[in-house]
């Protein structure tokens, strides 16, 4: 097998961030420069300090989408997963390994070895459960 290389599906993903920043800036002004909030500072250290909260939490995804890095790589010895920090998985060490729908979350990539078990969210992603079903199955 030729190394695979499985990206963020941008169609999905940059409609979400479109429209969480545009009610993030909404809801600033709207806190900022409202006369309702004009005495009341501890909403807008709330307001900053959940904004700051929300940037730590998507500022992986969005370099990754912007970067455009792989979040799975199939290559013909090793699967590198690289969800906040690449791990490289051999695979003569996988004793297991499955495509998952999880409740309503969404599908899922479970990767079991001796030590730990792997698991990645594929729902974002550029292929399709079942192309990735058949890549592992390669």
């Amino acid at each position: 097998m030729n190394k695979v290389e499985i990206r963020q599906r941008k169609k999905i993903v940059l409609p979400f961030l479109l429209i969480g920043t545009i009610i993030i800036v909404g809801t600033g002004f709207w806190i900022f420069f409202s006369e309702r909030y004009t005495d009341i500072t501890s909403k807008k250290i709330s307001f900053i300090a959940g904004v700051l909260i929300f940037c730590y939490l998507i500022y992986s995804p969005v370099r990754k989408l912007i970067k455009n890095q792989p979040i799975i790589i199939f290559e013909s010895d090793s699967i590198i997963l690289n969800n906040n920090k690449p791990i490289t998985i051999k695979k003569n060490e996988i004793e297991c390994i499955s495509v998952t729908y999880v409740n309503e979350t969404g599908y899922f990539l479970y990767i079991q070895t001796k030590e730990t078990i792997h698991k990645t969210n594929i729902y974002w992603l550029d292929r399709t459960p079942d192309e990735i079903k058949k890549l592992i199955n390669v």
